[in-house]
């Protein structure tokens, strides 16, 4: 197994058992989750492919209207959302309705 995955203080280094963890969230109740501070990705290799797959469902979205399964991690636990993504910044994925979901929070990306 290469080095990188999910950081070290959630409770599993595995991240397809936090995606069938993963609760669905709507995306108008994304603003009300306590998200993590620090990126849960821990390899430089899994944050370029994260980032990858932002652009690719950002661009099909914008396109095709393409929607996406978001899969990030707060306080609570992980979570999903299924949205189309408006904008990407630095730091943030834009949601519609000035919704925003940080990055680092983030560690799977579906295109549906």
């Amino acid at each position: 197994m290469r080095e990188g995955g999910i950081h070290p203080n959630i409770n599993t280094q595995n991240p397809i058992a936090l995606i069938a963890q993963a609760k669905p969230i709507d995306k108008e109740k994304v603003d009300t989750l306590a998200f993590c501070k620090e990126d849960i990705l821990t390899s430089e290799e899994d944050r370029q492919r994260r980032r990858w797959a932002l652009n690719r469902a950002l661009t099909l979205g914008n396109i095709f209207k393409h929607k996406a399964r978001i899969y990030f991690m707060t306080d609570n636990g992980p979570f999903y959302v299924y949205t189309t993504i408006w904008a990407l910044t630095e730091k943030n994925v834009l949601l519609k309705a000035q919704k925003a979901i940080p990055i680092c929070s983030i560690f799977h990306v579906e295109l549906v």
